[in-house]
């Protein structure tokens, strides 16, 4: 606070004389000098308080999440009891603040007339084989986002794994025209979302695998000819 006094003081003082000089005046009148005097210090207060204002915010802004989610890919699959579908998404999350857990999943489908579905979140098991046109993908349990995210995400970490829905409402054919949606909480419970919304048909991989960064590779058994 004394900084600030002591600045705009030293400034005002200098204006002064620089009036004064040009002026031709031999003092500044007394109430000018209260007026000036007290603005200067009215400003000085308002400048410390935004600098301690914008310290303190940057602090804060320091001391929280900032997570950012991709749905890198998604594989719909009939559901084994023919009742709906359901989906394995492969999710990345980014963290450009402080260090968080990640949890408070949820997996939603937005339909084309703004409608929402929501999910029920799946355990997933040791192993799941999805058959598809080319051959079996087999993913592995351990990739559970959920439980990966239990662990914090570091500042400047990144996280991938697997969530797995069911939708009972929903066939398997008719994601190519819906948005998925999934989302999650930091652990100051701060809601994110992530979304996918597929263009062409090869968008959903119903049988195939790119590689993820922070991701093991699951194992594709291709059909014998």
């Amino acid at each position: 606070m004394r900084e600030w006094v002591a600045l705009f003081s030293g400034a005002a003082s200098a204006g002064v004389a620089v009036y004064l000089q040009f002026t031709k005046k031999p003092e500044l009148p007394t109430r000018s000098f209260w007026g000036l005097a007290i603005a200067c210090l009215l400003y000085a207060f308002f400048a410390a308080w935004r600098a301690e204002h914008v310290e303190v915010l940057a602090e804060r802004t320091k001391n929280k999440p900032d997570l950012r989610g991709l749905i890198l890919q998604i594989h719909n699959h009939p559901s084994p009891n023919g009742s709906g579908s359901r989906v394995l998404t492969v999710v990345q999350i980014k963290n450009l603040g402080a260090e968080s857990i990640v949890d408070g999943y949820t997996a939603t489908v937005r339909t084309g007339d703004g409608g929402l579905v929501k999910g029920t979140l799946l355990a997933l098991p040791d192993t799941i084989d999805l058959d598809g046109p080319q051959g079996m993908i087999t993913f592995s349990g351990k990739e559970a986002l959920y439980a990966k995210s239990s662990s914090p995400i570091p500042r400047g970490g990144m996280m991938t794994g697997l969530l797995w829905a069911a939708f009972p409402t929903l066939q398997k054919d008719t994601y190519d025209a819906l948005t998925i949606e999934v989302a999650f909480n930091d652990v100051l419970g701060k809601k994110y979302v992530a979304t996918f919304t597929p263009g062409p048909p090869d968008d959903v991989l119903k049988d195939q695998f790119a590689v993820c960064p922070g991701m093991a590779p699951p194992i594709f058994q291709p059909k014998a000819k």
